[in-house]
């Protein structure tokens, strides 16, 4: 599962971890909340072994400090990475996946 987040302001060191621990966080419940089966335990998967990130602003003056999900920033965050990954998961179960979650022609 590779996101790539596109900002349009700067951030600092800091502000990108965030940034990135938002988006994980967030892929992590679009998968629970699409229902993704771990191929590997019980339960829902909250992502895969080869996942990637990746996270591009400007850089500029007066950079973001903060990006927590209670800030503008962070909310638009989190909300667009639920959303591409709702979206990408449910698409994959459309195609790839039974009712029960296995891959089509898999069984546990």
């Amino acid at each position: 599962i590779n996101q790539a987040l596109i900002l349009s302001h700067p951030l600092t060191p800091k502000a990108r971890a965030e940034a990135l621990a938002l988006t994980a966080a967030a892929r992590a419940l679009g998968l629970c909340e699409a229902g993704v089966q771990s191929r590997f335990g019980s339960g829902n998967a909250a992502g895969t072994g080869t996942d990637c990130i990746v996270i591009a602003s400007p850089t500029g003056v007066r950079p973001l400090d903060w990006v927590g999900m209670h800030t503008p920033m962070g909310n638009a965050i989190g909300r667009a990475a639920l959303q591409a990954t709702l979206r990408g998961a449910r698409e994959w179960l459309a195609e790839f996946a039974d009712r029960t979650g296995n891959r089509k022609g898999e069984r546990r």
